[in-house]
């Protein structure tokens, strides 16, 4: 007797990728991973190639490091992060901040930043 036994995996969370926006401010591309997804928690990084408002002396490279929690049944994504200028020696507090997730068309809106993320 052939038994074939099928390990169920769990299935891959919507927000685990590589994410880009355009930066309103002069239209560079931001860039965003999440990666993880274990127990809900997501390891968040992204930048900015020209950060104005985290570089204000050279516009230089703006990062943004953290953790993410998602909220499946709202969409909500909750961030707490760092933001930095490194070229600056400059490191903000750390805040917690949301995004929205909209499943319909794949995308993430960050209301702070007024970016929209999508693949």
């Amino acid at each position: 007797m052939l038994v074939v036994s099928t390990a169920l995996a769990a299935s891959p969370s919507p927000l685990t990728g590589h994410w880009t926006a355009t930066d309103p401010i002069d239209g560079d591309t931001v860039h965003m991973t999440l990666s993880g997804g274990q127990n809900g928690v997501y390891q968040l990084n992204a930048f900015d190639i020209h950060a104005p408002g985290a570089c204000v002396e050279t516009s230089g490279l703006g990062l943004l490091q953290g953790t993410a929690t998602f909220d499946e049944s709202t969409g909500v994504i909750t961030k707490t992060v760092v933001v930095s200028c490194p070229s600056e020696g400059i490191t903000y507090p750390e805040n917690t901040l949301t995004m929205q997730y909209d499943s319909g068309t794949d995308t993430i809106y960050d209301p702070t930043f007024n970016l929209l993320y999508a693949r």
